[in-house]
């Protein structure tokens, strides 16, 4: 038998052993080509912008003068530190966010356990609670800038009607009212959400737990305390992560309805930010609040994970 004979029998024998392992290699890497999109987008949208706003906070520049910039290391973040400014800010954002927290969490748990309930036209009522969450925030911030007015707003009026007020308050103009006001609107377009997921964590909890505890005479308020809240403690870490980490960072809502004001009443740290860099100029000076935001926002995700690890334990 011939070389060229020995050698075109062998490439037969091996040639369905590398399709098979071109086809295992293919099948190896096709989860990481479905993922490579993903990943690119994440990396455009979250961590260039991250990284190019961290190396801004290393600078003092100027938004109108760019190629002035001047490095100065860490002394953004010390003169923010040592700025009372930045720690009235930063009040303001911790009040904003435990204000919104507690509230959504509030009208979530008891819309939840009242569409938990056996009743006509539950479907209805489960779908219209969707209404607050599905509208833009842009739209949301309008529509009550409109029932809070203090000339012909809705909620004046009602307020008039029942004898509450004798004239129209300008609960968004006034340093006492302005934080408890926008604190109201950011928890009725997110309470929703929180609605949903402690519906879900309400469902998946057994009926059998709620009739040996009836048998053991547990009224209504004990059967709440001793099983529906340890049931659903995971779910209210969720809910409570998510909750804080968008009010933290929300912008829009603030911005609509007070800019700020009045004064630096509702000025959070996210308003802050945005003043520092497109109104005074400080691209410096704004990314640096920008990073201590997420500074922050890190610190409050791992505590919330330390919850979670406690409840799972």
């Amino acid at each position: 038998m011939s070389q060229r004979t020995l050698v075109a029998e062998r490439a037969v024998r091996t040639a369905p052993r590398r399709r098979r392992s071109r086809a295992t290699l293919q099948r190896q890497i096709e989860p990481y080509l479905y993922l490579l999109w993903a990943v690119i987008a994440v990396g455009a949208v979250v961590v260039y912008p991250l990284i190019y706003t961290a190396g801004l906070s290393l600078f003092d520049v100027n938004l109108l003068q760019p190629a002035r910039a001047r490095f100065v290391g860490l002394g953004n973040y010390a003169s923010m530190l040592a700025s009372l400014t930045f720690w009235h800010s930063l009040l303001v954002t911790v009040l904003y966010t435990f204000g919104t927290l507690v509230l959504s969490l509030l009208l979530g748990l008891g819309t939840a356990l009242l569409l938990n309930r056996e009743y006509r036209l539950r479907t209805l009522a489960r779908a219209a609670i969707i209404l607050p969450w599905a509208t833009p925030w842009l739209v949301t911030c309008l529509i009550w800038y409109v029932l809070l007015n203090p000339q012909f707003g809705l909620v004046n009026a009602l307020l008039k009607a029942l004898g509450v007020v004798q004239s129209g308050q300008s609960f968004l103009y006034q340093s006492s009212t302005a934080l408890p006001a926008v604190i109201f609107v950011t928890a009725w377009r997110l309470f929703p959400m929180a609605t949903l997921l402690l519906l879900a964590g309400l469902q998946g909890i057994p009926r059998e737990q709620y009739e040996a505890a009836a048998v053991d005479g547990a009224g209504t308020l004990k059967q709440f305390r001793h099983v529906t809240l340890p049931n659903l403690a995971t779910v209210l870490v969720v809910v409570g992560v998510l909750l804080t980490i968008w009010s933290f960072k929300l912008f829009t809502v603030i911005y609509v309805l007070t800019a700020g004001g009045p004064g630096s009443a509702t000025e959070t740290l996210a308003i802050a930010s945005y003043e520092q860099g497109f109104k005074f100029y400080n691209l410096g000076t704004g990314s640096t609040i920008a990073m201590l935001m997420v500074l922050v926002s890190a610190g409050l995700v791992l505590f919330y994970f330390s919850l979670l690890r406690r409840n799972a334990h």
